[in-house]
């Protein structure tokens, strides 16, 4: 952390600029259990700083981990930062269940054809979905527009997506849906 009083050293993208500590013990030991840093991102300007916020938690291997970024947007859009996401892409055909243990992706559907007014349903896998959670599924891109409705159900570890064809037509096309779990609670 550069020593911004005294000496005037410059802050650079990706100093930690604060942080406050929350400390557990086992009994004998104390030690860092979580984190909240502040972070310096991208070059001070007069009078001002741009930062992020860093939530680091410890795992259940005794490890500080980053589990989550929460930046300011100059487009007044929230959402999941930068690095939070992934991509999948089925592998055997549409109803291929896949894996990805992010908040928010991408999921590539196997191009095989899907007939007119038909579903297909699959599994994402995804330790980021807690019971209770939402989540939001959609087309994003790829393929014909306005020719899918996509819903999901999500449960604890995972969500069922459903694919249906509304055109008159067969469809073999590789689309891309997009997704984000958002955290919900009901107290």
């Amino acid at each position: 952390m550069p020593e911004v009083k005294n000496n005037k050293t410059r802050t650079a993208s990706g100093d930690m600029i604060g942080s406050v500590d929350f400390y557990a013990t086992d009994g004998n030991t104390q030690f860092l259990a979580a984190q909240i840093r502040a972070v310096a991102e991208g070059t001070p300007i007069a009078g001002g700083c741009p930062v992020k916020f860093e939530f680091h938690a410890m795992n259940a291997s005794g490890t500080l981990t980053k589990a989550d970024t929460i930046a300011p947007s100059t487009s007044a859009t929230e959402g999941w930062s930068t690095g939070a996401g992934g991509t999948v892409t089925q592998q055997t055909n549409k109803s291929t269940s896949v894996d990805l243990n992010t908040p928010t992706g991408e999921i590539v559907m196997n191009n095989a054809s899907l007939a007119s007014n038909t579903s297909v349903t699959f599994t994402l896998t995804c330790t980021a979905i807690a019971l209770g959670d939402l989540f939001v599924v959609g087309h994003k891109s790829v393929g014909t527009s306005a020719s899918y409705n996509v819903n999901a159900f999500p449960t604890a570890g995972q969500a069922v997506i459903t694919v249906r064809n509304i055109t008159t037509q067969a469809l073999a096309e590789a689309i891309v849906l997009g997704f984000a779990v958002i955290k919900s609670a009901t107290s």
